[in-house]
């Protein structure tokens, strides 16, 4: 199926990422650091990159935004875990970063599926 690139510093959410996406047959590559995510993907890029938001090494949009400017069409879903003022803000910028999707935690998992298959048929 797809490589998936999931950037998460929560390793209970990391895992759950993982064993979701593996059971739908895609190859899943995890690292709880946006700068780690970036060398993985710039030595095997990923077809879709899923990403938290707030993470303690680097924010998710400076992440994604440097893996888009590695490869701009690679689509990217942003995982928030709050709904505080200040991440609202950060929900913003992500599409202006033209990142595809955001969801919010605790994410549904039938839509994180649906997204996946979603943006992997474009």
């Amino acid at each position: 199926m797809a490589r998936i690139l999931v950037v998460e510093s929560q390793p209970k959410v990391r895992l759950l990422l993982r064993i979701l996406l593996e059971e739908e047959g895609h190859e899943v590559i995890a690292t709880s650091n946006g700068y780690n995510a970036v060398e993985l993907f710039a030595k095997k890029p990923a077809n879709i990159v899923i990403c938290n938001l707030l993470n303690p090494s680097r924010n998710g949009l400076q992440t994604t935004e440097e893996i888009k400017t590695i490869n701009p069409s690679t689509p990217a879903v942003i995982l928030s875990g709050s709904d505080t003022i200040y991440e609202a803000n950060y929900l913003q910028a992500a599409h202006k970063i033209k990142v595809q999707a955001t969801l919010a935690k605790p994410f549904d998992i039938i839509n994180l599926r649906k997204w996946v298959k979603s943006l992997l048929s474009e």
